[in-house]
């Protein structure tokens, strides 16, 4: 018998605003294809989709692992490559490359399948499978659409997922990021193409700019991960913000960091960066992890002051209109923090940083918005910590597109969850959006639940009630725009992470004053 859900808010539809179908068909008037940043996945007709994942280690015994995890929702098996980028570094901290090696692939039709890097790697070479850790980046082509790809990062501190780049960039934003004591920051960038990338780096901290020698200038060479240990270079700072400019030729960015301090937080956070600004970010999943602190990190890099707002909008039907936005001027070339709850170990600085707890009570759901109203864009980060003992660590970007078609391969680690929800958020000001979440697997998709969001609304489910045994990917189509995230804590680790969209299903979410 089919079980349905418990969904945890559903926002009733505000009657009158517009008439919908009864099924979840696109409407095409509201849709104006708009990419926004990160990885989409490749439309039906496309001849071919290639992913790039750009950060992982390994050890010969797999105790640290990087695994691809590829999702065929098709019911045709795919074809393609997978490429390995293998890399040590040596004692200066340059990098030592390898040739790349390729193997196929195969992925079986509306299957999900996990490769484990760490034993190819140490048959590549003798120097791959003596030493103790190796960092790897894979490239996988596939003939047709239909895959996605994601990565998940296995270290002695934790684990985390996210989905791979679809495309490189000559510039990288990565708003958040760690360097004091006991916490390794490693920023990977990998140059899968025929000719030499090089790069300028500058993290800004409270206080000021800096541009380490060590990463000016710093060549990437072709067909190769180059990996840079940030924290020697960059002074003891709970907060930095990294901007990365190729001078020549393009890259990929993403960005691991290993929390072992003894006081805390503890656990692994993996991250791709940001390859475009936008003036408008969503994080549809506020307060969804327990116990986790939040702060959003807005770095502005251009030349003028960003007039930039921070809202938090509860779910609470009689909340709607009644708290204020934050005022958060960020001039040229600063980050400033807004911390909507915290613990004594969760890594924000004092200066520059908004406390925004008091906006919420603190048990109350929602989601948050920032949004630059003078024409400036801005990246925009959200990092979640737990205290020690509880722990786990979870760093990303907002969402900057809505999409009407989306998915999301079901993790590994959803078994034993201690929670997990699917947030789910109508961005758009006047419209209401028809939802369908859908579940897939080697018999097809199964529709699992339908709700009408109204606008700037959002539905969460408990994604632990959600799905079942053998299901290997969620799906979620909408008559308009929607943005969804996925949010799960599980043995002393957190992970957060937005649904991929499908090509020519973007728009960008007009910029509204909330009320």
């Amino acid at each position: 018998m089919k079980r349905w859900p418990a969904l945890i808010l559903v926002v009733a539809m505000v009657a009158g605003l517009i008439a919908l179908e009864r099924n979840a068909a696109v409407d095409e008037a509201a849709v104006q294809p708009t990419q926004g940043q990160g990885p989409v996945s490749a439309g039906a007709d496309a001849s071919g989709s290639t992913w790039y994942c750009a950060a992982g280690f390994t050890t010969p015994d797999a105790t640290s692992d990087h695994v691809i995890v590829l999702t065929n929702s098709t019911d045709e098996p795919a074809v393609g490559t997978l490429t390995l980028f293998p890399a040590l570094v040596d004692t200066l901290g340059d990098p030592i490359t390898f040739l790349p090696a390729n193997q196929p692939l195969e992925v079986p039709a509306g299957a999900q399948r996990s490769i484990s890097l760490a034993p190819l790697v140490a048959s590549l070479d003798d120097q791959l499978a003596t030493n103790t850790g190796s960092f790897v980046a894979a490239l996988a082509e596939f003939d047709g659409a239909g895959v996605n790809v994601e990565h998940s990062v296995i270290g002695t501190q934790g684990s985390d997922i996210g989905p791979c780049a679809t495309s490189a960039s000559t510039n990288w934003w990565f708003a958040s990021g760690t360097t004091t004591k006991d916490v390794g920051y490693q920023l990977y960038l990998l140059n899968p193409f025929p000719d030499n990338a090089v790069v300028d780096i500058t993290f800004v901290t409270d206080a000021g700019t800096r541009s380490p020698t060590a990463f000016n200038g710093k060549l990437v060479p072709a067909q190769s991960l180059t990996v840079l240990q940030v924290s020697p270079e960059v002074a003891v700072n709970a907060q930095t913000t990294a901007q990365v400019s190729v001078v020549a030729g393009r890259v990929i960015a993403e960005r691991i960091q290993l929390f072992e301090n003894e006081a805390g937080p503890s656990g692994l956070s993996l991250s791709l960066g940001s390859n475009r600004l936008s003036e408008q970010w969503f994080f549809p999943a506020g307060r969804s992890l327990p116990g986790a602190a939040e702060s959003y990190l807005i770095y502005n890099p251009g030349e003028t002051e960003a007039e930039v707002e921070f809202e938090l909008k509860p779910d609470s039907a009689d909340r709607v209109g009644d708290i204020a936005p934050l005022q958060v001027p960020v001039g040229s070339r600063e980050r400033w923090i807004v911390t909507v709850s915290g613990h004594t170990t969760h890594p924000v600085d004092e200066i520059a940083t908004i406390d925004a707890s008091t906006m919420l009570s603190p048990s109350e759901p929602y989601f948050a918005s920032v949004r630059s109203f003078n024409g400036v864009p801005v990246v925009a980060e959200r990092i979640l910590t737990r205290p020690l003992g509880v722990g786990g660590v979870a760093a990303g970007l907002g969402i900057d597109a809505a999409s009407t078609d989306q998915a999301m391969a079901v993790p590994q680690l959803l078994t034993g969850a201690e929670a997990a929800t699917l947030a789910i958020l109508n961005p758009a000001g006047d419209t209401i959006s028809r939802v369908e979440v859908l579940v897939g697997g080697p018999e097809g998709e199964e529709s699992r639940a339908t709700v009408e969001l109204a606008p700037r609304r959002r539905a969460v489910y408990d994604l632990l009630t959600l799905v079942e045994p053998g299901d290997q990917w969620i799906r979620v189509r909408s008559s308009t725009g929607a943005i969804v995230e996925m949010t799960i804590a599980s043995n002393l680790m957190l992970l957060t992470t937005g649904a991929i969209p499908v090509e020519g299903t973007t728009s960008i979410p007009d910029l509204l004053a909330f009320d």
